[in-house]
Parts: C-alpha cells; sequence; structure tokens
C-alpha cells in the first residue's frame, strides 16, 4: 500500500507504504514513510530528488533466514542529483537485530557503479546473525568422541573432517559489477566466536579485485594488523593475507575459534600466505606460505614433560616409575618456530622451548585438511643437580592424534638409540633379567641364540 498526500514540483509529500508477502520461503511484513522532494527543473530535467527522514521497519520469518525470526529497521536520508548521476545516503542506522550500524555512504552510476562509504557499528554478532552456536557441530563430535580408545577417535574425527568439507566455490561474478572504496569501524566484532575490539578497516574493489588496504584490531589483550587481496577476476578465486598478531593471550583465542586447548601464553605470530580457492576444502589444501610464532611465559596442554623424564629415567634404568599426580601439562619460558604451509600440511624443522632444566627441540607437520598431527619432539636435559645421571640425557617424545585429541608417548626406541650409554645398561640390565628368569637353561647354546637376538633386536635397531 502506497499513500501520498500530494504531488508536485517543488512540493513536499508525505508518502506512507507497507506491504506484506513472501517470497522464496520469506515472509515478510514492512511499513515505512519519508518526506519526497522534487526540486525545480533545470533545462527541462529534474535536479534532485530527495527523502528526507526515510524510515523503514520490517519483521521478517522463514526456514530461509539463519535465525527463525529476524526485526530490521532503515533510517537515512535520501539525494539523488540527476546531474551528477549520484545517489547520497546520510545519517544511515540500519539495524539487523542487535546489531546496529550508522554512517555515509554514495553510489555514483555508471556503466560500473563505485560505491564509498564510511560506516561505523558498536557491535557486530555474526555468530547471531547467522544463527551458529560457540562451538561447531564437529567440535562437540570431537569432544564426545575423546572419550573412547584414542586410536579410533583419531581415525573417526579424521574421516568425518574430510567428509564434512565443502568444495564448492563461491560465486564471486557480482564482484566484477561495481567498484567500492570504504571504510569501517567496529567497537566490538564477533565472528567464528572469535572477539575482536576497537576494529578499524578499510577495503577497495576495483574491476573484480578487492584490496583489504589495512586491518588493525585488538585481539585478546593484544593486537592484530593484517592486509589481504582477493582477485575474483580468475577461477578460482586468488588471494593473499598477512597478519602480525602481538602480545595475544592465545589460550583464550584458541578455544573461542575451535575449542583448542592446546597452548596458552603470550603469542606473537606472523602469517604470510597466499591461495587458490575459496571453498572450506581449498583453504586448507590450496594454500602456500610461511606462519612463524613465539609465545612466552606458556603451557603446553596434554602432555607432562618432567613425568615423562622420570618415566625415561626408570626405563632405562630397568625399573617402573612412580605414580605422582600431577596436572598433564608442561610450563615452559619461551617456544617459538616457524611452519611451512604447502599441499594441505604445516610442516616444522625448526620448533623450539625452553623450560627449567630442559630444552625442546622438535620437527613434523599437521595434516590441514584431517587435523592430524605427527611430530618427534626431543627433550635436553642439563643441570640435573638432583640426578647427576640424567645430565645431558635426550628424552624422544611422539606426538600423534589430532588436533582436539593430541597423544604423547615416550619413543623408547629412540631414547636407547640416542643414549648409548643408557642403552648398554638397559641391555646389560635386560640381559641380567633374562638370565635370571631362565635359570640354568640361560647358557643352552640354542636358548642363548634366542636371547641375544632378541636383545638385539630390541637394543640395536
Amino acid at each position: 500500500m502506497l499513500n501520498v498526500d500530494q504531488l508536485g514540483i517543488a512540493i513536499p509529500s508525505t508518502v506512507n507504504f507497507s506491504a506484506r508477502g513472501d517470497v522464496d520461503q520469506l515472509n515478510f511484513d514492512a511499513k515505512g514513510q519519508t518526506q519526497l522532494l522534487v526540486s525545480d527543473l533545470v533545462d527541462d530535467a529534474i535536479h534532485t530528488v530527495s527523502l528526507t527522514g526515510l524510515n523503514l521497519s520490517a519483521d521478517l520469518s522463514g526456514a530461509s533466514l539463519p535465525n527463525s525470526k529476524m526485526v530490521a529497521e532503515l533510517s537515512t536520508n535520501v539525494l539523488f542529483d540527476n546531474t551528477e548521476q549520484k545517489l547520497s545516503l546520510s545519517n544511515i542506522s540500519a539495524q539487523l537485530d542487535e546489531n546496529i550500524i550508522t554512517g555515509d555512504a554514495s553510489v555514483l552510476l555508471a556503466d560500473v557503479p563505485s560505491i564509498y562509504f564510511n560506516l561505523q557499528s558498536q557491535k557486530l554478532d555474526f555468530d547471531a546473525l547467522m544463527g551458529s552456536s560457540s562451538n561447531s557441530s564437529n567440535d562437540e563430535v570431537a569432544q564426545s568422541s575423546s572419550q573412547t580408545d584414542s586410536s579410533t577417535t583419531s581415525k573417526t574425527e579424521t574421516v568425518a573432517k574430510t567428509q564434512s568439507l565443502s568444495r564448492v566455490e563461491p560465486d564471486l561474478s557480482a564482484l566484477k559489477s561495481f567498484n567500492l572504496v570504504g571504510d569501517i569501524r567496529v567497537d566490538a566484532l564477533i565472528a567464528a566466536n572469535v572477539k575482536l575490539n576497537a576494529l578499524s578497516s578499510r577495503i577497495k574493489l576495483e574491476q573484480g579485485k578487492a584490496t583489504l588496504e589495512s586491518l588493525n584490531a585488538d585481539l585478546y589483550d593484544g593486537k592484530i594488523t593484517a592486509k589481504g587481496t582477493l582477485d575474483a577476476t580468475k577461477t578460482p578465486a586468488q588471494y593473499s593475507v598477512s597478519k602480525v598478531i602481538s602480545n595475544v593471550e592465545i589460550q583464550p583465542l584458541l578455544m573461542d575459534l575451535g575449542d583448542l586447548k592446546l597452548l596458552a601464553g603470550k603469542a606473537n605470530i606472523n602469517v604470510n600466505l597466499n591461495g587458490v580457492g575459496l571453498s572450506e576444502l581449498a583453504l586448507r589444501n590450496a594454500i602456500t606460505g610461511t606462519v612463524g610464532a613465539s609465545i612466552a611465559d606458556g603451557q603446553l596442554y596434554g602432555v607432562n614433560i618432567p613425568e615423562m623424564i622420570r618415566e625415561a629415567s626408570a626405563t632405562l634404568k630397568g625399573n617402573q616409575a612412580e605414580y605422582v599426580k600431577e596436572d598433564r601439562k608442561t610450563d615452559f619460558s619461551e617456544l617459538s618456530g616457524t611452519f611451512r604451509v604447502a599441499n594441505g600440511n604445516a610442516e616444522t624443522r625448526n620448533l623450539t622451548a625452553s623450560a627449567p632444566n630442559i630444552d625442546i627441540t622438535s620437527e613434523g607437520a599437521t595434516n590441514l585438511v584431517n587435523e592430524t598431527l605427527a611430530f618427534n619432539v626431543f627433550v635436553k636435559l642439563h643441570n640435573q643437580k638432583e640426578n647427576e645421571a640424567l645430565k645431558d640425557l635426550t628424552i624422544p617424545v611422539k606426538v600423534a592424534g589430532t588436533w582436539h585429541n593430541p597423544t604423547y608417548s615416550l619413543d623408547l626406541q629412540g631414547l636407547l638409540t640416542n643414549n648409548k650409554s643408557w642403552q648398554e645398561k638397559a641391555k646389560e640390565e635386560a640381559q641380567r633379567g633374562l638370565q635370571k628368569l631362565l635359570g640354568d637353561k640361560s647358557e643352552d647354546e640354542n636358548i642363548k641364540k634366542i636371547t641375544d637376538g632378541l636383545l638385539n633386536s630390541l637394543f640395536n635397531k
């Protein structure tokens, strides 16, 4: 329904309108009002058309919405300059549920329109708009399955993750139909359960090529700066991104990002990546570049290195380690390394960590598609005043499993191989144990050949 109190050139008109209906499973009930003014004619043509105090509200519902019901409101002043072919919107206030955006925008009409905007918001919650929960269904599956056997869990998670990643590329053809330059400032933003504050960003789009010229924000007690490009003229699209993350509390970030309780500490991260394709699978499988990270005064969760030291010491002495109830975590003063990303894997050969009386080095890779881990970790002991025999001992640890369910195990064969003197002691202890078990039979030539072969297979691989 449309109601106009009067019409005419250079005569203000009050316009009221309403509409109700449904389109593609979207029900809408909208209404609004504005004051219409058509300026005097210039050279027999209308010069300007303005809509002052435009107010529009709409109740939306239906299965096509992320949430079953939404409320949308818009207020602004609109001015169309026919001579310049320019549409301007001033004093914009747009609201969708609890999210409000204010600012100004304009469109310069041409064969390829150009859009300019300067927008602000106190809070934008994309997760609430999309109806997504704080944890994905994959996280819930991983959490529940972690209570079962770890090997079965890892296989189940790997298959589920691979099958769940979409190969469908988004249609970016619309990005070629207009140009854009804009600035955005958001006091608080939530996306993919990650929380940013004091965000400011400038973006540009020209001839199908988008540029993130700058992004700055507060991130978990630290800072993030980023730049990037997206070329939508190619199929699939190509992109690049560089980020610098400074002094960020890594544990709450990882927990919010994917319910990953892996690390804690102050993190500094440098990201330089390029990719081809924007499907869920391509974003993991078709990226290349480097990620460098350093974390200070933190903890590594899921493994207790001092406990493994006691286990290794006992193993080399032929004893069983005493059980001491402790948290499964390892404190470190610094952890750093560089990951090279290619072919769906992030690989490192220089991951190092320092902790009291121990130095840790590691090499290995994580599969970005299956989220599996395969790392060899070497713990070097020094300054072992309480047990001089452990001085300069190297303890190898294998890290496997998945991001949500990592496993840590002592590499016994590597322990013996990396510590020759301890290997000989362990071999002697095992030999004495076999002699005690077999008694006089241990001197029998045939038995001796069998036991020697067994010992050699255990200690001389």
